[in-house]
């Protein structure tokens, strides 16, 4: 495979991944105002919630901060090995994401990879949310900046003020452009008109 072509990869590869977390961070957007405006914590849009892991327990793959996309399914259809979404009494009822390690007749049996021990207590179809399908590391170092003032004028304030001086100057050039095709196109009306 040649350089030009593993480059094309390289960039198709990116472009769906910030497409991703474009999608994401508009859905972790739309869920959170519906739930405030409505007053649900676990408010899903569509069937999809977005969640944000807060600890590294399921960590190396999902990392403290890493989106995941949470989709609501049947308690009944949850196989070993999948990632689910539960509301933890450990946690007081929040939000949790781990690995199933066991599904009994009581309930699953959950773990976080990074975690030497089982969860305490098990998900039941009332404390089941739903299934990951996707998830993405790429906010891992972002979210972070986002709770700090220089990460807000890095990632919002700059980008915006950045893409206003991109648009202005581009009014500039493509007016100056057109100012230099009308005086190219008077002194061409000129020269023929002389010509006759």
């Amino acid at each position: 495979m040649s350089k030009r072509q593993e480059s094309s990869w390289q960039k198709i590869k990116r472009y769906t991944l910030n497409l991703f977390l474009v999608l994401a961070v508009g859905l972790v957007s739309m869920t959170a105002i519906y739930a405030l405006y409505f007053n649900k914590e676990d408010a899903f849009i569509a069937g999809y919630k977005p969640y944000v892991i807060s600890s590294d327990s399921m960590a190396p793959i999902y990392r403290k901060n890493s989106i995941v996309l949470v989709k609501q399914g049947n308690f009944k259809t949850i196989k070993t090995g999948e990632m689910i979404a539960f509301k933890a009494q450990e946690l007081e009822g929040k939000p949790a994401f781990h690995r199933v390690v066991a599904v009994t007749p009581e309930g699953v049996v959950t773990k976080g990879d990074a975690n030497k021990i089982r969860d305490a207590h098990l998900v039941t179809d009332k404390t089941y949310l739903g299934h990951e399908v996707w998830h993405t590391n790429i906010a891992v170092t972002l979210l972070p900046l986002l709770k700090t003032p220089k990460g807000i004028i890095y990632l919002i304030v700059l980008p915006i003020i950045l893409m206003i001086l991109l648009s202005q100057t581009l009014k500039i050039i493509m007016r100056e452009r057109r100012s230099k095709q009308l005086e190219l196109a008077d002194s061409h009306e000129e020269n023929s008109l002389e010509g006759e």
